[in-house]
């Protein structure tokens, strides 16, 4: 038991049926994708064999644009914050975080593939770790 509950660091539940966001966004209709499939429902980290491994659970998925990894209705970017500094602008999303309150790490996921950026110590800019294309 005590193995079990040290693998699950973090586990964040997301309400069902919010993929719109505050009701005004429209999901895109050619083709058609599900409200579901946009539905983030958790975001969880586990230790396994002393490696961190994100999940992130959906209502649904759907691969509309027959992207190779399965799936295609749907990109995900998770940012992390471990320590003082970092980058503020969110991976060109349009967003940027409070003053001195940047990331370290933001992956970035669709069925096309994954890229993972990283922000050295003592740096704002961040340097690509990582770019593949397979699914895991």
């Amino acid at each position: 038991m005590l193995a079990l509950l040290a693998a699950a660091l973090l586990t964040v539940p997301d309400p069902a049926g919010d993929a719109r966001g505050d009701g005004t966004y429209t999901l895109p209709s050619q083709p058609a994708v599900l409200a579901a499939a946009l539905d983030l429902r958790e975001l969880r980290a586990e230790s396994v064999n002393g490696k961190l491994q994100l999940m992130v659970g959906l209502g649904a998925v759907q691969n509309p644009w027959n992207a190779p990894l399965g799936y295609s209705a749907g990109v995900l970017d998770i940012f992390v914050k471990s320590r003082l500094g970092g980058a503020s602008d969110l991976g060109g999303l349009g967003f940027t975080t409070p003053p001195n309150d940047g990331w370290q790490y933001h992956l970035h996921f669709t069925g096309f593939g994954q890229t993972l950026d990283f922000v050295p110590d003592g740096s704002s800019k961040p340097v690509r770790k990582m770019s593949c294309c397979r699914s895991v």
